[in-house]
């Protein structure tokens, strides 16, 4: 299971606790981003620290959850080189 972060390394707030599937963790986005009234046009991702980062086109603030939420999103880690696409 992993927690949902809004922010950066320094600064983060807790969005969502115990996500299982990757459209919790996609919902949980897109709830987030409507609520402060933001229209993301891409997502980045990468990982760090056993942290994912989700760039949104923020700059300075980013989702951030456990590296393992890879497995729900089933994308490729750059870093490791392994491709989880279907």
């Amino acid at each position: 299971m992993n927690n949902l972060y809004f922010g950066n390394l320094d600064n983060k707030i807790l969005l969502k606790e115990n996500i299982t599937t990757s459209k919790e963790l996609v919902d949980a986005m897109q709830e987030y981003l409507n609520k402060i009234n933001f229209k993301s046009h891409y997502y980045r991702f990468w990982t760090e620290n056993d942290y994912l980062f989700i760039d949104f086109g923020s700059h300075i603030n980013f989702f951030i959850t456990e590296s393992s939420a890879l497995n729900l999103l089933q994308i490729k880690d750059e870093k490791k080189g392994e491709d989880n696409c279907d």
